[in-house]
């Protein structure tokens, strides 16, 4: 998997999401959702709740 950047990459089945430095990282889910924090990421279909850090049905 390419990231948006061009240049990173991920192993497949799994989703470039950035970081809070700009770079990229891996979730190991494959078309995950990248959480607002850049830090967490949830499974297809969810999404981010930080507040409870956890991901819920969208």
């Amino acid at each position: 998997v390419i990231c948006k950047d061009g240049v990173s990459e991920c192993p497949d089945e799994t989703t470039c999401c950035e970081t809070p430095e700009g770079t990229w990282a891996c979730c190991p889910m494959p078309e995950a959702v990248c959480c607002e924090d850049f830090v967490h990421c949830c499974p297809k279909g969810k999404k981010c709740n930080l507040v409870a850090l956890r991901a819920l049905l969208s």
